[in-house]
């Protein structure tokens, strides 16, 4: 069944596209051989999105402390993350990067995206904590 999942995720995004997402050169290796390691590392990133989104809401009616330094965890994790976009723009600029103008906007939008997402993370623990005094 998994084999035939990715198969058929093969087929919509191959391992150009996996490689233009920025996928490390395991995991294009994998889509291209059509093995279970792609499919597992995806797998994991969404169980990890979906876990942070569970956590995001538990916060909202949960006092534990434990989920507030979670959630502070990734968002600095998405903060620092996206903060890398000035290091991005500098060596796409000196064409380090193949100078690849569709790969330059893409890890630009990505860059700005996961920061948005710590931010919009940062303030609201700012804002919960504030309520919760």
């Amino acid at each position: 069944m998994a084999g035939a999942l990715l198969h058929v995720g093969g087929l919509l995004m191959g391992p150009e596209a996996v490689r233009f997402l920025g996928a490390p050169q395991e995991v294009v290796q994998s889509v291209a051989d059509k093995t279970f390691y792609g499919l597992t590392i995806t797998l994991v990133i969404a169980a990890l999105l979906a876990g942070l989104a569970f956590m995001a809401h538990k916060a909202k009616t949960s006092f534990k402390r434990a989920i507030r330094i979670i959630l502070w965890v990734f968002a600095f994790i998405f903060t620092a993350r996206g903060l890398l976009i000035f290091l991005f723009v500098p060596a796409n600029m000196e064409g380090r990067n193949g100078g690849d103008a569709m790969l330059f906007c893409f890890h630009v939008g990505a860059s700005l995206f996961v920061l948005s997402i710590g931010i919009a993370l940062i303030f609201a623990l700012m804002k919960s904590r504030k309520a919760l005094s």
